[in-house]
C-alpha cells in the first residue's frame, strides 16, 4: 500500500486544517484508500487502515456516522465521478454535513485536496465545525436582529413623519434625496440649483427658514445648523428638536416639529443626523379621528351587546330550560350552563373588546347553539371544522355571524331547516374563518342601500363587520343570493393576532 512516513503524514495534515476527525488518502484511478489518522471519538476504528475501494466503503460504512438527514445527499455528492469532476474544474471540493461525534450529531466539512506528497492522489479529511458554525451562526444572527432593530427604529421614526433627509454635519452636506411622505410640505423643485450638487445643509436650511417658516425663523436657523447640531452632540444629546409654524406647498400654515437624530460614523468619525418633519397639526387631527373611531366602536360594542341580549331571546331560553328542567333535569342542568356561558360572554364584550383566544369564542358558538338547538330540534344541524385554533380575536365576533346565519338564513325555511358549517383554515400569513348556510339567503347591497336610506339598523352583521376591519384589519366578504343560502369569510392577518 501508500506507507505514508511520519513527516510526509505531517505535511499532508498542514495541508488540510487542524481539528480533524479522520484524514483519508484516496487513489482516484484505483479507488484504493489509506486512512492515516481517526480522532478518538471513533474508538470502535483502528487509527491507520487501509481498503480497497473508498466509495463501496463509504457506501456501505462512512454513510452510517452521518446523521440520517443528511445521508441521502452525501450519498449523491461523494462519489468517485461527483470528486472527479470537482477536482478536474476546481481542483478541490468541499461540503458540510452533520456526522455523530460521541453520540451527537455534529456539523462536520468534508474537504478533498490534491495531495501534496503525490499529486496522482487526493486527500480526503473530515472536520468538526459544529462549534465554529455555532459561532458564526451566532454572530450572524446577532447583526441580523441589530439590522432589524435599526430598520425597526427607522420605521418608528418615520412612521408619522411628513418628511425626512439624511445630513453629514462635519461636512456640511446633505447625503440624501430629500423625501416627501405627504407630498405636500416640499416645494416641486428640491434640487434648488443656485445652492448647487450636493446640496449643502446650511445653504437649505437658510432656504428653508426664509421660504417655509413662518413664525420664528431666526430662532429656527440658530438652532438648525450644522454648528450647533454638533454642540448639541458633543453636549451628549443625541435627539434635539425644535417646533415652529411653516407653511406648507399648497399654502397651508402647520404646526411642525423638526427633530434632529444625531450619531457618529465610526468609521469618518463624522456626525450624522436624521431631520425629521413632523406635521403636528396633522397628527392632531389624527389623534381626534382616532378618538372618534374609538367612540364608535365603542357605541358599535353597546349596540351589539344590546342586539345579543334581546328581551326575546332571553325570556324564550329561559322558558325552554324551566320546562326542561321538570322533565330532564340533567339536560336541563347542561343547557342552563350554556346559557350562563353565552350570557358571561355577552357581559365581557360589553365591558371590553379585548382580544381573546378563538376557543373561547368558539365555547360561547357552541353554547349558543346548543340553546337554540334545545329550542328548535331536528330543523338546526351544525357542522364543525376547525382546523385553526391558535389565534386570537376581539370577543362576541363570530358568534353574531352564526346567530345571523341560523336566525335569518335557516328559520325562515319553515320546518325544513338547515345547516350552518362553522370552519377555520390556516390561510397564507392568518387563518381564515367561514361560516355558511343553506338558508333562504339575502341581497347584500339591498340591505347596504336600506341601511344607508336609514330603512334598517345597522346594529346587526354590518357593524360587527366594521369592528372586524376597523380592531382586526379583517377583510370580511359576504357571498349571498336569495335562495342559495348566506357564506360569510374572515381572513385575519397574523400580526393583528395578539393581544
Amino acid at each position: 500500500m501508500m506507507n505514508y512516513q511520519e513527516t510526509e503524514q505531517k505535511k499532508i495534515l498542514r495541508s488540510i486544517e487542524r481539528g480533524l476527525l479522520a484524514l483519508l488518502v484516496i487513489d482516484p484511478e484505483t479507488r484504493a484508500y489509506e486512512v492515516i489518522y481517526s480522532d478518538e471519538a471513533y474508538k470502535s476504528y483502528p487509527n491507520r487502515y487501509s481498503g480497497k475501494d473508498f466509495f463501496h466503503a463509504w457506501q456501505t460504512t462512512g454513510l452510517s456516522l452521518i446523521y440520517e438527514p443528511d445521508r441521502l445527499r452525501m450519498k449523491g455528492e461523494i462519489s468517485c465521478a461527483s470528486l472527479q469532476e470537482a477536482m478536474r474544474t476546481a481542483g478541490t471540493f468541499l461540503t458540510r454535513c452533520r456526522f455523530f461525534v460521541r453520540g451527537n450529531p455534529a456539523w462536520c466539512a468534508i474537504k478533498v485536496v490534491r495531495n501534496p506528497v503525490d499529486p496522482e492522489t487526493w486527500v480526503l479529511g473530515i472536520r468538526n465545525i459544529d462549534q465554529e458554525l455555532r459561532h458564526e451562526l451566532q454572530q450572524t444572527e446577532a447583526l441580523e436582529e441589530l439590522l432589524r432593530r435599526e430598520s425597526i427604529y427607522r420605521e418608528a421614526i418615520l412612521a408619522n413623519s411628513a418628511g425626512y433627509m439624511e445630513v453629514n454635519l462635519s461636512r456640511n452636506r446633505i447625503t440624501s434625496k430629500i423625501y416627501d411622505h405627504r407630498e405636500d410640505w416640499m416645494p416641486v423643485e428640491l434640487t434648488l440649483p443656485e445652492l448647487g450638487d450636493p446640496v449643502p445643509y446650511d445653504a437649505f436650511e437658510i432656504w428653508w427658514g426664509q421660504n417655509m417658516v413662518l413664525s420664528d425663523a431666526e430662532e429656527f436657523l440658530s438652532f438648525s445648523n450644522c454648528a450647533h447640531l454638533i454642540s448639541c452632540f458633543d453636549r451628549g444629546e443625541r435627539i434635539v428638536s425644535i417646533e415652529c409654524k411653516a407653511k406648507t406647498v399648497k399654502g397651508e400654515a402647520n404646526i411642525c416639529r423638526e427633530t434632529y437624530y444625531l450619531s457618529k460614523d465610526t468609521q469618518t468619525g463624522d456626525i450624522l443626523a436624521i431631520c425629521v418633519l413632523y406635521d403636528l397639526t396633522r397628527q392632531q387631527q389624527r389623534e381626534q379621528d382616532m378618538q372618534a373611531l374609538q367612540e364608535t366602536l365603542k357605541q358599535m360594542r353597546m349596540k351589539n351587546f344590546i342586539s345579543q341580549m334581546h328581551p326575546h331571546f332571553l325570556y324564550n331560553a329561559l322558558s325552554s330550560i324551566r320546562e326542561i328542567v321538570l322533565t330532564d333535569p340533567e339536560y336541563g342542568a347542561d343547557m342552563l350552563y350554556d346559557f350562563t356561558t353565552h350570557l358571561r360572554a355577552s357581559i365581557r364584550a360589553m365591558s371590553n373588546d379585548n382580544k381573546i383566544w378563538f376557543s373561547q369564542e368558539l365555547e360561547n358558538i357552541k353554547a349558543y347553539v346548543n340553546i337554540e338547538q334545545m329550542r328548535f330540534g331536528d330543523r338546526l344541524k351544525v357542522v364543525y371544522d376547525i382546523q385553526a385554533a391558535d389565534f386570537q380575536i376581539i370577543p362576541l365576533s363570530i358568534q353574531p355571524i352564526v346567530e345571523n346565519a341560523i336566525k335569518h338564513g335557516l328559520y325562515e325555511k319553515g320546518a325544513e331547516g338547515g345547516t350552518v358549517a362553522i370552519r377555520t383554515r390556516e390561510w397564507n400569513d392568518g387563518v381564515e374563518i367561514i361560516v355558511a348556510d343553506d338558508g333562504i339567503g339575502f341581497d347584500p347591497e339591498a340591505i347596504r342601500r336600506e341601511i344607508l336610506d336609514g330603512k334598517r339598523d345597522s346594529t346587526g352583521l354590518f357593524n360587527l363587520i366594521f369592528r372586524l376591519e376597523n380592531m382586526m384589519q379583517a377583510t370580511v366578504e359576504l357571498r349571498s343570493r336569495p335562495g342559495e343560502g348566506t357564506t360569510a369569510v374572515i381572513r385575519i392577518p397574523e400580526d393583528t393576532q395578539s393581544c
